[in-house]
């Protein structure tokens, strides 16, 4: 049982934990790993019962995407900020994942993550998309806001912009798309009423 304590410690961390691409875009008090997980478990349990996919699985495998972080900590490497290579990252995850198998059962969880991170599945291209609409709802929320240093933008991007298109070349399914322009449309109002309100 030590074990598995051990393992349930290390991922709860995952609460502490704020995303990094918040975080260096200057966020005020962004959100943590876990709250993004729970986003997109969120919209996943939303959204799958409008296709024909394995529920469970979906959830499950929205649940634990980013269970390796609790060790590998979490790297930036989307449009705005790009702290280490996609194969760094997942080389750093893949040894995190052999650590909690060391510690104890973690069930299929490992297999769930390996087709998640390679979307492998119809399930995982799905949850992959609920996984982008998470960060871009949570852009959206950001510039209404107005909650992040518009100093730190050190790239090409005006406000939040690197999100969504980080995005925009990753999403893959219908349903995705659709919800996407929806958010990127309340976007560019919330973006424009910021501009007209300075």
């Amino acid at each position: 049982m030590m074990g598995q304590l051990e393992f349930l410690l290390q991922a709860i961390d995952l609460k502490d934990l704020a995303r990094k691409g918040w975080e260096l875009r200057g966020v005020e008090a962004p959100e943590k790993v876990a709250s993004h997980s729970w986003g997109v478990t969120l919209l996943t349990m939303r959204f799958v019962a409008e296709t024909e996919l394995d529920e469970l699985r979906a959830m499950k495998m929205a649940v634990i995407h980013d269970l390796a972080e609790a060790e590998a900590g979490d790297r930036a490497i989307g449009e705005v900020y790009q702290e280490v290579s996609q194969e760094q990252k997942v080389t750093e995850e893949v040894e995190a994942w052999d650590n909690f198998e060391e510690i104890g059962d973690i069930g299929n969880w490992r297999e769930l993550w390996e087709e998640f991170e390679n979307e492998t599945s119809t399930e995982a291209e799905f949850v992959a998309d609920m996984d982008l609409l998470d960060m871009c709802l949570t852009a959206l929320k950001y510039e209404r806001q107005q909650r992040y240093d518009s100093s730190k933008n050190t790239d090409d991007y005006d406000h939040l912009d690197g999100f969504f298109a980080t995005a925009d070349k990753k999403i893959r399914t219908e349903i995705g798309r659709e919800i996407y322009e929806s958010i990127r449309t309340e976007y560019q109002e919330a973006k424009r009423q910021n501009s007209s309100d300075t």
